[in-house]
């Protein structure tokens, strides 16, 4: 998908576990930091047993942050288990003709994985609202740098990753396609 600018809008829905709007304020807070906008979806706050609302509502949210093309990137609230519940109401054609970043972990694999089999878009297998923390001073840098590597992955700095040597390691150039997730979920969908 194409990098967030300044300003553009961040969706936040919640199509696995539920989440309030007061759980959220950390991630709100880094979001407005970061100098995007937000909206908050509707089944934020809602709940039915774990999921954030019942399998139509949270369907529903997330579908319309699909296809709203005022949205430029859907973060997800948190995971648990849910999506693979709802993944098949959701109509991607929009997205594929206007594709934005999808951000979640856990179950959120089962999305990852619809895009791309059925788009070839990339999406961010990373944090969700709920791994944001409420005071960054006390975080492990271990989740701030996490955290912030996601700013940085939408905003199209590309990444750098550092590995301490082994004398097993060999010099060479690799290339091919990442795809990754919560590996339970990916064996659960083959």
């Amino acid at each position: 998908p194409p990098d967030l600018k300044q300003g553009e809008l961040i969706g936040i829905t919640s199509p696995a576990g539920y989440m309030t709007e007061k759980e959220l304020a950390p991630a709100l807070a880094a979001f407005s930091e970061w100098g995007f906008q937000v909206k908050i979806g509707r089944s934020i706050g809602k709940r039915d047993c774990t999921f954030g609302g019942t399998d139509e509502e949270r369907a529903a949210d997330l579908q319309e942050m699909l296809d709203d093309p005022m949205i430029r990137c859907v973060f997800c609230a948190r995971g648990g288990y849910g999506m693979v519940r709802i993944i098949d109401r959701l109509n991607f054609e929009a997205f594929r003709n206007e594709p934005k970043w999808v951000v979640g972990f856990s179950d959120i694999t089962v999305i990852h994985a619809h895009l791309h089999q059925l788009t070839g878009v990339g999406s961010l297998h990373a944090k969700m609202c709920n791994s944001f923390p409420d005071d960054w001073s006390k975080a492990e840098p271990a989740q701030v740098d996490s955290i912030l590597s996601i700013r940085d992955a939408l905003v199209g700095k590309k990444a750098r990753y550092v590995m301490p040597g082994s004398i097993q390691n060999r010099l060479g150039v690799a290339e091919g396609l990442l795809i990754g997730g919560n590996l339970k979920t990916l064996e659960s969908l083959s």
